[in-house]
């Protein structure tokens, strides 16, 4: 299986070396042929070259949604791997990624924000700091998801559908998770909750949460725009 993981970020800080060391492991073990992109508002990759090599180097001095699809709109024609990993320096790797729970025709994160009845290991990128209930709740019917933005997988096929064609799309200033999420909705793209077991340490380290069956209110849920 080929892989392209793709590390997104505004620079490549030395700060999260163990993040990138701890990735590269990973991938070497995986047993699959990897290759790597680095995507930055500078040209800073060297900071990262002493331990994975970029087959891809893309400079953009936009957010990250639009870092994303400026690189693959770019570079398209060369693309033919199986799967992407979209992550960030802060992002840390805690055991191998498995690629039987992805969906091949959705975008496959954890949920920053989710109402239904599925129990995923891993599933949630609720930050620690805030309680689980206020973006995590059980309900027989799933009405709400919003996934992670911070790392996420997805196919090839993904890719040929046009999803990362933005086109005149204008995104909102901060492209967060409802962004995302906005913006794979209105493409169509169906979104998969999956378990991944990492830590995001930018300022605290957060790691994923369960996603469980507790019966609790839902305190203000920020409504995606339609």
């Amino acid at each position: 299986m080929r892989l392209l993981v793709c590390i997104v970020s505004f620079d490549m800080t030395t700060n999260f070396l163990p993040n990138i060391i701890m990735l590269k492991r990973f991938m070497d073990q995986s047993g699959h042929t990897v290759d790597y992109a680095g995507i930055s508002s500078n040209n800073d990759f060297h900071n990262y070259e002493q331990i994975i090599p970029f087959k891809y180097k893309f400079i953009c001095t936009d957010r990250q949604l639009t870092k994303m699809c400026k690189f693959i709109t770019t570079v398209k024609s060369t693309l033919n791997y199986d799967w992407y990993i979209k992550t960030r320096p802060e992002i840390r790797l805690l055991e191998q990624i498995d690629f039987s729970m992805m969906s091949p025709d959705s975008i496959n994160a954890r949920a920053r924000m989710y109402e239904g009845p599925r129990q995923i290991k891993y599933g949630s990128s609720v930050p620690t700091k805030f309680p689980t209930y206020r973006s995590i709740a059980f309900n027989i019917h799933e009405v709400t998801v919003v996934l992670d933005d911070q790392i996420y997988i997805f196919s090839h096929g993904i890719i040929t559908k046009g999803c990362f064609e933005k086109g005149n799309t204008v995104f909102q200033s901060v492209e967060n998770e409802w962004c995302h999420t906005d913006y794979w909705t209105k493409k169509n793209i169906p979104l998969h909750i999956v378990g991944l077991n990492v830590i995001f340490n930018k300022y605290n380290d957060n790691p994923s949460l369960d996603i469980g069956r507790k019966r609790n209110l839902i305190y203000g849920l920020r409504k995606l725009n339609k």
